[in-house]
């Protein structure tokens, strides 16, 4: 063999990587729940029956289409489930990103204004071809507004179709969201998945609930988020785009359908 040729070194088995997680050291989430570990200097997990391929096809897809300047998103390296016990685990293998977590520091306007970059930034990465509502590829939507097992739409009338069924049950008005168009939302933007780096850039974590949404969405979300943390809503809103009134009318209805979908059975 020349002296010069590289031995190409074998990337480890799901069944190693699923050893590697169990014996990790915990940095995040919870024994009873997704777990976040440190497997190397520059690699981390996320694991857990909550980690779904959505998640990592969302976190790649802003990972190819984002300037790093403004928004870092980490790297996915990949993604694969377990069965072996009995119920299904997804596992997110990623980069680990260094730098603070915002829930741990006192925000300043600089780092204000350079969330709102990011966040301005990810609703203009380009729309996937056929894209419906949700996830990238037409996956699963999940998170503040759908139901805990999620929901799936082909097609932006599937999306308005539901939100439309679940409020004449309790005989509100239609929805109208059609001129509303789809873009890039992360949708669970909360201080502890945002981090400072050093350069004073930003990385969004946790993209389990992001996917093509109208803006609003983020809206009804962020306004949500309001009693859990008053000052951080108030200032994301303040960067976001003022609703009209008819928007507003839009706007208190849409927390309405999911929890409709708990109490009743659509067949």
């Amino acid at each position: 063999m020349p002296a010069n040729m590289e031995i190409p070194t074998p990337e480890p088995s799901d069944t190693l990587l699923i050893q590697m997680c169990q014996s990790a050291p915990l940095i995040a989430g919870s024994y009873y729940g997704n777990r976040i570990v440190r497997l190397s200097d520059t690699l981390v997990a996320k694991y857990g029956m909550g980690v779904w391929s959505e998640e990592a096809r969302n976190q790649e897809y802003a990972y190819v289409h984002t300037d790093s300047s403004i928004l870092y998103v980490p790297r996915v390296y990949r993604y694969f489930e377990d069965h072996s016990q009995g119920s299904r685990v997804g596992y997110l293998i990623m980069e680990y990103v260094r730098g603070t977590r915002l829930d741990s520091v006192e925000i300043d306007p600089y780092t204000m204004e350079a969330v709102a970059r990011a966040i301005a930034h990810l609703s203009t990465i380009p729309v996937p071809a056929s894209q419906g509502p949700g996830s990238v590829v037409q996956g699963v939507a999940r998170g503040y507004l759908w139901p805990p097992e999620g929901v799936t739409f082909n097609a932006f009338e599937d999306m308005q179709a539901w939100f439309n069924s679940r409020l004449a049950v309790v005989g509100e008005k239609r929805l109208d969201l059609i001129s509303h168009p789809l873009v890039m939302r992360h949708m669970d933007l909360v201080r502890r998945n945002i981090i400072l780096k050093s350069d004073s850039s930003v990385c969004f974590l946790d993209w389990a609930f992001a996917g093509f949404y109208p803006e609003l969405f983020e809206i009804r979300y962020l306004r949500d988020l309001h009693p859990v943390d008053p000052a951080w809503s108030a200032f994301l809103l303040k960067y976001m785009r003022q609703p009209t009134v008819d928007e507003e009318q839009i706007l208190a209805v849409l927390a309405i359908p999911a929890a409709v979908n708990e109490r009743y059975f659509f067949g």
